[in-house]
């Protein structure tokens, strides 16, 4: 009795039927997605090359911030003055040598 007790019962499923005639329908591509709630994206964002793009001007725009762009000289003079400009409220001192 006690070897029936703890013994596990047996599952009432639909496994154990055996179908006969019309095979059961596979799981449909909605169904094997089933992404559920996603949030709401942009169309750029359907497109790999456009993400693409996007991170490359998010990337140039953060590179400005970190480096000069070098200026060319305008029509064909060496040297066209400062770059951005004298600040001035900004003085560097040297020490006289003797």
């Amino acid at each position: 009795m006690r070897k029936e007790a703890y013994e596990p019962k047996k599952m009432m499923t639909g496994a154990d039927e055996v179908v006969t005639g019309k095979q059961p329908r596979s799981a449909s591509a909605k169904i094997l997605k089933n992404r559920g709630l996603v949030p709401h994206r942009a169309k750029v964002y359907r497109n790999p090359r456009m993400v693409k793009k996007k991170k490359y001007e998010k990337a140039q725009k953060s590179i400005k911030g970190q480096i000069r762009q070098v200026r060319k000289a305008d029509h064909g003079r060496a040297y066209t003055g400062e770059g951005t400009g004298i600040s001035a409220n900004v003085t560097h001192s040297r020490k006289a040598r003797h």
